[in-house]
This record gives C-alpha cells, structure tokens and sequence, in this order.
C-alpha cells in the first residue's frame, strides 16, 4: 500500500493486499442426541442458538441412529428462549451410529462445505456402529473444510482418556 501510495504524492488511495481477505467463518454443528449425552443435549441446543445469533453462516444437524437437520429450528427460535425440539423420530434420544450419520452429513453438504467451514461435533464418542466409517467421514471432511472439531463433554471427567471407539478413529483428523 505504501509503495502504490508513492504515485499518488503518499495518499494510500489503493489499499493492496498480500493476500486474500478473511472472511466470516462458516460453521456447520453436529450434536449427538443419544441417550448417553442425557441432559448435555439440551446444552448443546442452546449452544447452537447462541452460536447461530452470533453468526448467521450456521448450519446444525443432530444425529443418533438418524440425521436431523435442526437449521430451521433454531432460526425460529427467539433469542433467549428455550428450544421447544419437535418429534424428531429416530434422530433423537435412540443409539447412536455417528459413522453413518457423518457419512451421509459429509455427501449432503458437501456443496456447503468449503475452505471457510470450521466442523463442530458435540458428541461424547459412544458409537454402536463401525469406527472405520467414522475415520473416513472425518477424511472428507477434514479434506474439504477449515478444521473438524470434536468436543465432548466427558472431557470434563477428571481422569477422563479418549478411548471410545469412534473417537479413536476420529483422532487423526482433527
């Protein structure tokens, strides 16, 4: 900016840049709905509103034997109030298979996941389905996003290591 400024008597009339501008992160949540999270879904909800009021690049699904997309929940949602969550059917409250489910949530936003896109999982890793599937879930998204996330709330749990299984298979890619 200084040296295109010296052709102007050193108005910086054009700025120039070294690289491409940043621009405002998008974000895509997966929350784990499995019994196993008990009263931390709830957390997580009103994490994803907050998180949604602050940027409007948000896009949340909830995943337990079945993907939910929660997106629409939460931008009708008031600021402030509780989520009143509708009949979610096998997405919410049954096993969890998080392979699958990050399988299918990687090929049907895969239009919207890009360089700009952080990856949250809020999950605690408990999986009864195939870790392997979870690996390569993460390999795609890992590969088309900004970063891939994983947080869980065991973490929390003095003592606590990352030894489920899905986690395990996750680790490489975050």
């Amino acid at each position: 900016t200084l040296h295109a400024a010296a052709r102007t008597a050193g108005d910086a009339v054009h700025l120039r840049w070294l690289g491409r501008p940043r621009r405002a992160p998008r974000f895509l949540l997966v929350l784990d709905g499995s019994r196993s999270m008990g009263r931390d879904g709830a957390l997580l909800l009103r994490f994803a509103q907050a998180l949604h009021l602050r940027s409007r690049r948000v896009e949340v699904y909830a995943f337990s034997t079945g993907l939910t997309r929660l997106t629409p929940l939460i931008r009708g949602a008031a600021p402030g109030q509780p989520l009143a969550l509708p009949d979610l059917g096998d997405a919410w409250g049954g096993g969890t298979r998080i392979g699958e489910n990050l399988l299918r949530l990687a090929r049907d936003e895969r239009g919207r996941v890009n360089r700009d896109t952080v990856v949250l999982i809020l999950s605690d890793g408990l999986d009864t389905g195939d870790p392997a599937l979870v690996g390569r879930a993460l390999r795609d998204l890992r590969r088309r996003s900004a970063g891939v996330v994983w947080l869980s709330p065991l973490a929390a749990t003095p003592g606590y290591r990352p030894v489920q299984r899905a986690i395990a298979a996750a680790l490489p890619h975050l």
